[in-house]
């Protein structure tokens, strides 16, 4: 090799070794993380739904721990040109913020409370950007009407949920090979997130014992709402279950994800949290089949509807020897990640309390009672907004 080529050899082996360090900017390991503080950590290939780069949030334990938990970031959802449109007017707030973990310092991230039982797990934080109950695997244009006023006439989204959290879980398994406990958790729209990936999460951790807590998301919807068809979530199901591998539109739902990957995994567990009438999804169920919710004229029949298919899930459900609920009274939408967690007692059972005893594989079922009128009042005095 003669003097020119071999210098033009060395320039580009040393461009090559240059470019993974300043262009690439690798993730970092578990072990280059402060314990005990929440490090955002930016991921390739991963898009929110108008466009915004993502990023994941992963707090090593402040003291050493070998439990994990993986918990999915609750929000709002869009399936047509009305609702992206609606929120589309606000599409900078769909991202995700580098301040995201200062908003979550109660529940189960209130670190320093000792009736925590998740608060020395490493912890990782999926966040949601995505619009589609972190599901979905399309792209979408949608035309956007006319009486929303806004300043464009379509908009472009990306639904890509389901791709975002399995980028982030690349970065679990090969930073956590072997946890000694792995607990699933998310609030509304964080809730189908953990039902969606809690088999690709326990399939990976297999001999690991695996907990799965859904909180507000029952998953009652209009039966011809098309949205998970639109964000494409039936075919982001796990090929290796073949109840939903198989599964369609028409008899797919929340409860027969869960029922199917109960008895797919009898060794680990699964439990919800709902509240009996809650609002939001309340709201949600009207707004699957066009119907604006108002309290004063369809309210009550929305959530008559509502929840008497809460109950009939969970009566199914609890046909499984793997699967616990607490259902309590009133309109409050998620605990786990505020200061309810330690308030509510239904029928003289903590939430905490009863989470604790979920992840400790000993709890019961916990119900508040429609003949006493327990449902229709919140188990405490909830304290009014300013």
């Amino acid at each position: 090799m003669n003097n020119k080529i071999n210098g033009l050899f060395v320039v580009l082996i040393a461009l090559l070794a240059w470019i993974p360090a300043s262009a690439q900017s690798a993730q970092p390991t578990l072990s280059e993380l402060p314990a005990g503080e929440w490090t955002q950590i930016a991921v390739e290939g991963g898009i929110c739904l108008y466009g915004e780069d993502y990023s994941f949030f992963a707090r090593p334990s402040a003291e050493l721990s070998d439990n994990l938990l993986v918990y999915f970031q609750g929000g709002g959802a869009c399936w047509d040109g009305f609702t992206c449109g609606s929120i589309g007017q606000f599409a900078s707030f769909f991202n995700v913020n580098p301040d995201l973990m200062d908003f979550y310092q109660q529940g189960i991230f209130d670190f320093d409370n000792p009736d925590n039982p998740l608060a020395n797990y490493n912890m990782v934080f999926v966040p949601y950007c995505s619009g589609d109950v972190h599901t979905g695997i399309t792209e979408m244009t949608f035309d956007v009407p006319a009486e929303l006023d806004a300043d464009f006439d379509e908009i472009d989204v990306f639904f890509n949920g389901h791709n975002n959290a399995q980028l982030v879980l690349e970065w679990v398994y090969a930073n956590f090979e072997a946890p000694d406990d792995v607990v699933i958790a998310g609030c509304s729209a964080g809730g189908y997130g953990a039902v969606a990936h809690a088999p690709y999460i326990m399939e990976n951790y297999a001999g690991v014992p695996a907990v799965m807590i859904a909180d507000a998301s029952a998953g009652v919807l209009a039966d011809d709402w098309t949205g998970l068809q639109t964000w494409g979530s039936i075919d982001a199901l796990p090929d290796f279950i073949p109840a939903l591998a198989d599964a369609t539109s028409d008899i797919y739902d929340t409860t027969y994800h869960i029922e199917q990957t109960a008895l797919y995994f009898p060794e680990n567990d699964f439990a919800q949290y709902n509240s009996y009438v809650d609002g939001v999804q309340v709201g949600f169920y009207g707004a699957s089949q066009g119907e604006a919710l108002d309290f004063e004229t369809n309210g009550a029949g929305l959530a008559a509807i509502w929840s008497r298919a809460l109950d009939s899930n969970t009566d199914d459900l609890t046909q499984l020897d793997n699967y616990n609920h607490y259902t309590a009274g009133g309109f409050a939408h998620c605990v786990i990640n505020n200061d309810l967690f330690y308030l509510y007692d239904q029928n003289e059972v903590v939430f905490s309390d009863w989470f604790t005893d979920v992840i400790e594989r000993d709890a019961d079922n916990v119900a508040c009672s429609v003949l006493d009128g327990s449902c229709f009042e919140a188990p405490i005095e909830l304290p009014e907004e300013d």
